[in-house]
């Protein structure tokens, strides 16, 4: 059986094997609307306890607390209802634990209005198409319920589409080029679906460099031959953090490249509710790679 112990603001879970692991005990928070197709309407903003020993959550508005709930489930509703000038604004939620809150949650925005907010765009392990590698597309909504679609520049209609369990959907990425991503109501009228993502372009590294296009991030193409020099340097003060990426790049781990403005957002996403949040490109990475020639 997992044991726990508190490690500062975090906590270590001891696994089975006796292994130490660092887990986040912030909690994930989503909109939820009654339908998808009217999406204000009638409101429940869902809380969700991970990897917490606490007994409360707490919902804030605007950072100050609106409601208080008791954790009797890793579950917590707080009903909104319809969507008016009382109850709009930017939602968080965090969890009272024995002397301390958690960190509080990643912001949700219940504005009542449309376009709805935009996602989020990340890519595993980055930005690039390697052979061999897996290179994912993660779009993060905050509204469940909704279908994502992708887009590459290019193409007049969207290149795949998903409705996944959770506010969020994975995309393979096979081909180079800009991308962008919404999500919508699932029915076809009335056509209610948010805003685009920010970009992000994907290369194949080795066919000439990558070049910033509107306010997408840059990325670069020497990503294959640089991460095979012994210098770690350029992936910012920390070496480890440097055989971290690379490691990460042969599958050992997973990292996000997000895009420009990408939220902050993660939510439980098809993982364990014991699994621990993933690990963040070094800051100098995290917004984008810049690469001596």
């Amino acid at each position: 059986m997992d044991e726990e112990t508190e490690a500062g603001s975090g906590r270590l879970l001891i696994n089975s094997l006796g292994n130490l692991t660092d887990v986040d005990p912030t909690p994930r928070i989503w909109i939820k609307p009654e339908s998808a197709s009217t999406p204000w309407a009638n409101v429940t903003i869902q809380c969700l306890s991970i990897n917490s020993l606490g007994s409360t959550f707490e919902l804030l508005r605007d950072g100050k607390p609106f409601a208080s709930l008791p954790i009797l489930d890793p579950i917590v509703m707080f009903p909104l209802g319809p969507v008016t000038a009382d109850n709009k604004g930017t939602y968080q939620c965090h969890i009272r634990e024995k002397t301390s809150w958690t960190a509080t949650s990643a912001p949700v925005e219940v504005t009542g209005t449309e376009p709805l907010p935009a996602p989020s765009i990340t890519a595993e392990p980055g930005p690039w198409i390697l052979q061999g590698v897996k290179t994912e597309l993660h779009c993060q909504g905050t509204l469940l319920g909704m279908t994502f679609d992708l887009y590459q520049e290019g193409e007049p209609e969207p290149v795949a589409s998903s409705l996944p369990p959770q506010a969020e959907a994975i995309f393979l990425i096979k081909s180079p080029g800009n991308y962008t991503c919404r999500y919508r109501a699932p029915t076809a009228a009335p056509r209610v679906g948010s805003a685009p993502s920010q970009p992000l372009h994907f290369v194949v590294p080795g066919k000439g460099r990558a070049r910033e296009r509107g306010s997408g991030p840059k990325t670069h193409t020497r990503a294959r031959e640089l991460l095979s020099k012994p210098s770690c340097s350029w992936a910012g003060s920390s070496p480890k953090a440097c055989e971290e990426l690379r490691q990460g790049l042969k599958g050992s781990h997973r990292k996000r490249y997000r895009g420009t403005r990408g939220s902050k957002a993660s939510g439980y996403l098809g993982g364990s509710l014991g699994a621990s949040s993933p690990l963040r490109l070094p800051a100098p990475l995290h917004r984008h790679i810049s690469l001596p020639a």
